[in-house]
């Protein structure tokens, strides 16, 4: 009997990368997989030595520049690719697609035009539709079952659909929205709101466990909304290279995009005045971003900086971790039961973090998040609050409850064994 193909359409995001990578080998056997992406994904492909295409129609780079230069050009691209991807999908006799929600809009159109099995992931917790219990996961709205927090969460859903809504300055952008609302009506399916706008809605694999959601939604899997559960990602290419001397250990990472946070490189100025005064911690820094300068003319003897650092070197060892709250971040400080200090800036961070306080398993800080100022100038003022990192450090280290939170709720999802259930549930849609 053959194999099922699917093909995987994989982000340049090598966090995006290895989340989806560390679901579809547990259905690596029984099906032919193709991971598809841009030239920007190859080295990551290359690495975990899987079978993959190289998309030839542009760069990812190329594609994002020329969308608010030139959306003639942008429209022309986005029709190249959708060519390119049902070129791909007939010629493979391609089964089944899998792709994120945020690229909806790049990979949905040539599936449904070659009437593929349409299966979506994404790398972020959260609800994606329109209602009153949950907010969107760009909130830091922490909910709860009372009237006020009902019409509370209905705000922060008008806010945040208006300002996708508005952004949208073109007419094409407009006419893509419309053009969604006609099919999801057409197909009878719902329209579901993403980071980054609307998609309509699919299977969708979310790669992480749902005992880190609000209230009564943890014990919520269906068909539409598979939680995928936690698992250790073995990181192939690192070698350990980190010894410590019984002091505590605090780790500090701010992702693979930390170049776009504002006042990081003040914050970290600050943020080493205060190390340098307790010399009972060693402190890891992980840049995100080879040869990144971190504008500080005095490092702290016990602070150590890598440009990248495998989180399986050094979670183990840690005492809290510092972080933007992305979530692959906070899903290795589950699984290896370390305290999260949360100082979200962007995108569903500021979600993630919520839940973080919530479950308290951690704390939270939005000192590094941009004012309305911040945003339209892309300028920030200096780094204002470190006496409260300090605090919230001392409170996170010596306080034990947030460490056996936290190990709790490692247990609890460990119990679900949600990895087992969402194989068996993909594998019974694809029938």
């Amino acid at each position: 009997m053959n194999k099922k193909r699917i093909v995987i359409y994989v982000n340049n995001h090598i966090s995006h990368y290895w989340a989806i990578y560390d679901f579809t080998k547990n259905i690596a056997e029984k099906y032919e997989l193709t991971y598809v992406g841009f030239e920007e994904s190859r080295i990551f492909l290359e690495k975990s030595g899987v079978d993959f295409m190289i998309l030839q129609t542009c760069t990812f780079q190329e594609l994002i520049s020329k969308k608010g230069t030139d959306r003639i050009k942008y429209r022309n691209m986005l029709n190249k690719i959708t060519d390119e991807c049902k070129q791909i999908l007939e010629k493979q006799d391609i089964d089944a697609v899998l792709f994120h929600v945020s690229r909806f809009y790049l990979f949905f159109e040539a599936a449904y035009q070659c009437e593929k099995k349409i299966f979506l992931y994404t790398t972020n917790c959260g609800q994606y539709f329109f209602n009153t219990k949950f907010p969107p996961n760009t909130s830091s709205y922490i909910p709860d079952l009372r009237l006020r927090s009902q019409i509370i969460v209905v705000i922060h859903w008008i806010r945040r659909i208006l300002r996708l809504e508005l952004s949208k300055k073109t007419y094409s952008g407009l006419k893509y929205t419309i053009s969604l609302m006609k099919k999801s009506y057409k197909m009878r399916r719902k329209l579901k709101y993403g980071l980054d706008g609307l998609y309509i809605e699919y299977p969708t694999l979310i790669l992480g466990s749902g005992e880190f959601e609000y209230l009564d939604f943890k014990n919520v899997n269906s068909n539409v909304n598979v939680y995928t559960g936690l698992n250790k990602i073995n990181r192939k290419e690192y070698v350990s290279r980190l010894n410590f001397d019984n002091k505590k250990v605090i780790y500090c990472t701010f992702g693979t995009l930390s170049h776009r946070y504002l006042k990081l490189q003040s914050f970290f100025v600050k943020f080493f005045q205060i190390v340098q005064k307790h010399s009972d911690w060693d402190v890891i820094v992980s840049l995100g971003e080879k040869g990144k300068e971190i504008g500080c003319d005095k490092i702290p003897t016990n602070v150590y900086i890598y440009d990248f650092i495998n989180p399986e070197e050094i979670m183990p060892f840690a005492d809290v971790v510092i972080c933007h709250a992305g979530y692959g971040t906070i899903k290795d400080c589950i699984i290896y039961e370390v305290p999260i200090l949360a100082l979200p800036c962007s995108y569903d961070q500021h979600g993630n973090a919520a839940r973080v306080e919530a479950l308290s398993i951690g704390k939270c800080s939005t000192l590094l998040k941009r004012t309305i100022m911040e945003r339209i100038s892309k300028k920030a003022k200096s780094f204002d609050g470190i006496e409260k990192i300090e605090t919230l450090l001392l409170e996170l280290i010596s306080n034990h409850k947030y460490k056996d939170n936290i190990c709790d709720l490692h247990e609890r999802i460990n119990y679900k064994k949600e990895r087992e259930q969402a194989v068996n549930t993909f594998e019974d849609l694809l029938l």
